[in-house]
This record gives C-alpha cells, structure tokens and sequence, in this order.
C-alpha cells in the first residue's frame, strides 16, 4: 500500500475512535424555561417532550416540531440546544407517520427496516424546516465546542439553503472532527454553491473514507466542470465506496473529459464501482464508451448487476456497434434475466433491424419481463420482419406479453397480421388483449385511434448509490 494511504488508514481510525468517545448529551442544555411561555400549546406540547429521558421521545419530538412548520419557530432556541443528544435510538414513528401519511397506519410499517437516529439528528432537521428564523442560532453552532453540536449544525445549515453558510461550512472542512467534516461537505452539497469547490477538493484526500465520500457526492452536486479531473482521480482511490461516489459525480457534471477515467475504471475490482462506471458513460453519451461497455456483456462480467448497467448505458449511447453485444445477451443467452431485459430495450431504443434477430429470440425467452419487453423493442423497430414473430407471440402464455405483441403488431401494420389479429379479438380471454387487437387492427386500416401503451419496464435501472449525502441516508 502507498504510505500516503496507511498514513490515512492510521489517522482515520484514530479520529473514528475519538469519535466513538463522544459524551452523549442527553436534553436540551437550555432550560425549558427560558422560552415556555410563548410556545402555542401544540408546539409547547412537543418542547415538554424534548426533556424526556426516553431518547427515542426526545427525537419524536424534535422530528414533530419540523413537521408543525413555522409555528414552531418559538422552539428554535430549544432545538438548537438540543443538537449535541448524539443518543443513537432506534427509527421514531414521526418519520414514518410522514411516510404513511392517510394512506396506512404506522403499525404496518416494519420499524426494523428504518435506520436508527438521534435527537440531536432530528432536532438538526426540524431546525431545516423553520426556514430563516432558524438560521442565525443555527450557525452560530457551528461554533460549539461539542463535535457533536457541530456537526448537527452542519447537518441543519445545509437544509436551510442559505448561500450565508457557504463559507462557514468551508472552514469547517478543516474541523478536528471528522464526522463534522463529513457534514459540512454534505451541507455544502446540498447548497450548490460553487464557491465551495476549492474546498470540496481538497476535502478529496481527507483521511477519512466518509469525508472524501462525501465531497465526491458534494462535488457532484455542483456541476462545476472544475470538478472533472479532482473525481477522475479520485477513481483511484484506495476505498471502493469514494471510487463509487466519483464516478457518480463524473456521471452527474456531464462533461466528456471524464470519459477515459471512467472507462479505465471499468477494470475496477469492485462490483459495485465499475455498475455505477457503466452508469456514468451511459449518462454522458459518448460513443468511446461503446466497446469497452460491449465487452462488459461479451467477455462477460462476473456481476450480473454490472452488465444489466452496461446494457442500459448502450442503449443510451445509441450506436449501432453496440448491437451485437445486446443481441448476444438474447441469444446466448445471458444467464441474468434483467440482464436479458435491459438488452431488449436498449435495441429498442437504437431502432435497427440489425436487433431482430435478437430481439425474436426475446420472445421465446422463459422469463416474461423479457418477452414483453422484447415485443416493445420490435414495435419501436417497425419492421414487416419481425411480422411472423409477433404472431406466434399471440400464443404466450401471459396476457400483457399478448397485448404488447398485438401494440407492436399495429405499430408495424403488416396486413399479413390481419387474421391474427381478428382471431386475437375473438377468442382471446382477456380484456385488454382483445381491446389492442381493436386498436391494431384500426393502425391496419388506416385509422391511427384507440390506446397505444408503452410499458417499457425497465428503461433505467440507475444505480445512483449515494443520492443524498452517505452520512445522511434514510
């Protein structure tokens, strides 16, 4: 290993461990005194309750004073009091009566699969909800001795996208805490400032895996074309999951330079990193890309979910020379299903008779995804080719692979289909198939009404692993 990188392992474990002794503050450290008299009693109702000593109460509270809005602003002062409970407890039902709402009770929800939380976390959250009232006590939190109320802060001041933090949260990057640096990079994110570039990339080579993650998605977040070469180097990094996050990035900021990292780094020896690779070139569209994400399904690659991402990123790149690795993964055929999918609509998507061969091969395929999504890809291709395929598609067993035939039946308007079609509208048991034989059958006549579906099911698996900031995730 690089000396540079066991000098990084080195500190940040130290700096984890230093962490891990944080002092949880438990309660708000101002007396509820201070501001009880001029709460609304619904919000003084959730204040009382940010002292209780169960910590999960604490940050049901904290959460419910967000979602009461600005008719909790009184409570600001006792919010930001609270940022330093670092108490970890388990999900509290106020997230998850937001994520119900009227449509299930909380009791449905399985409280197992949310992640745990803390008051401090939620008190930051509800404090990004108040709006501008809450900015001032907020940043000047920022300040706090604690660690833990300054990453809380940072966590808030990112939510409240106020362009007044950019440059505190910058300086921050430089804090002795590295889970507050990992939150100030992710605050920075989320306010797009480019300002804060410079900062993010040095925030690249931190000792600590979760800092330089996190600046990745930051930089990303920009779109700010400065950012290229920092993240294309970044793909050298000796973590998998920051080589992850940049390629992210590079996907996000659009700007072909980062092509030839991108495509070295489909050699990556993590799964997962050379999926969201594949990701990046299909979201930059650039036709250098088109062999080496070929190879991903003609070599193959060992990962199913990688060379489902390559299929989806040809057909996005659009080009002809991707059809023979799109088709093998038909004929084969791939031993992946969704795989085999995803080739399907990416012929689709490039409309070459050069994919029918392939593409017929869809319709036989045991998967029914598969065939319906290849009877898709033959309707967008519109050859009289394809005709005598579709017809023996008319006796699959499922009713939306027929109607999906019959939609690339009229699309095409072979009237050697006719008899097919009439037969469909007689004598097949389902609904919707006998009203798309009506609807194809008008295409054969000249008349261009009735439904026209498009299921197209998988048109974009994208991976996209770290959407928000990866200390932030629920």
């Amino acid at each position: 290993m690089h000396p540079r990188m066991i000098s990084r392992c080195i500190i940040g474990l130290a700096v984890l461990a230093l962490v891990a002794t944080w002092p949880a503050a438990a309660q708000p450290t101002r007396p509820r005194d201070t501001v009880r008299g001029a709460l609304p009693p619904d919000v003084r109702r959730q204040a009382d309750l940010l002292y209780d000593a169960d910590p999960g109460i604490r940050a049901d509270a904290a959460c419910e004073l967000g979602r009461i809005g600005r008719a909790a602003q009184p409570a600001i002062l006792l919010l930001v009091a609270m940022l330093g409970d670092i108490t970890e407890t388990p999900a509290v039902e106020c997230h998850m009566r937001r994520f119900a709402g009227y449509s299930m009770s909380v009791d449905q929800l399985d409280d197992r699969q949310w992640p745990p939380t803390t008051p401090g976390r939620e008190a930051a959250r509800a404090l990004g909800e108040l709006g501008t009232a809450a900015f001032e006590p907020t940043l000047a939190a920022l300040d706090d001795s604690a660690p833990g109320v300054r990453m809380n802060a940072a966590r808030a001041l990112g939510m409240l996208d106020d362009s007044r933090a950019v440059a505190p949260l910058g300086r921050t990057l430089r804090d002795t805490d590295a889970r507050v640096r990992e939150q100030s990079a992710g605050a920075l994110g989320r306010l797009d400032d480019s300002t804060a570039l410079d900062g993010l990339v040095r925030a690249l080579d931190d000792a600590a895996v979760e800092v330089r993650r996190t600046a990745a998605w930051a930089l990303g977040r920009l779109d700010d074309s400065r950012a290229v070469n920092p993240l294309v180097s970044a793909l050298d990094d000796a973590d998998a999951s920051v080589r992850e996050q940049a390629a992210w990035a590079l996907g996000r900021l659009d700007d072909s330079r980062g092509v030839p990292g991108l495509l070295d780094a489909l050699d990556d020896g993590a799964p997962a990193v050379r999926e969201q690779v594949a990701w990046a070139l299909g979201r930059l569209e650039d036709g250098r890309a088109i062999d080496a994400l070929s190879a991903l399904l003609t070599r193959p690659d060992p990962d199913g979910d990688v060379r489902e991402q390559a299929a989806w990123a040809l057909g996005r790149l659009d080009g002809r020379a991707a059809i023979p690795a799109l088709a093998a993964a038909l004929t084969r055929p791939d031993p992946d299903a969704d795989v085999r999918e995803q080739a399907a609509w990416a012929l689709g998507r490039i409309e070459h008779a050069d994919g029918l061969p392939g593409l017929l091969a869809g319709l036989g395929d045991p998967d029914t995804d598969v065939r319906e999504q290849a009877a898709w890809a033959l309707g967008r291709i519109e050859s009289r080719a394809a005709t005598g395929g579709l017809i023996a598609g008319l006796d699959d067993d499922d009713a939306d692979v027929r109607e999906q035939v019959l939609w690339a039946i009229g699309r095409i308007g072979d009237p050697a289909a006719t008899e097919a079609l009439v037969r469909a509208l007689r004598d097949d048991d389902d609904a919707g198939v006998r009203e798309m034989a009506i609807w194809a059958l008008a295409r054969l006549g000249g008349s261009g009404g009735g439904p026209q579906p498009n299921p197209n099911p998988n048109p974009n698996p994208n991976p996209n692993p770290n959407p928000r900031p990866p200390g932030d995730r629920r």
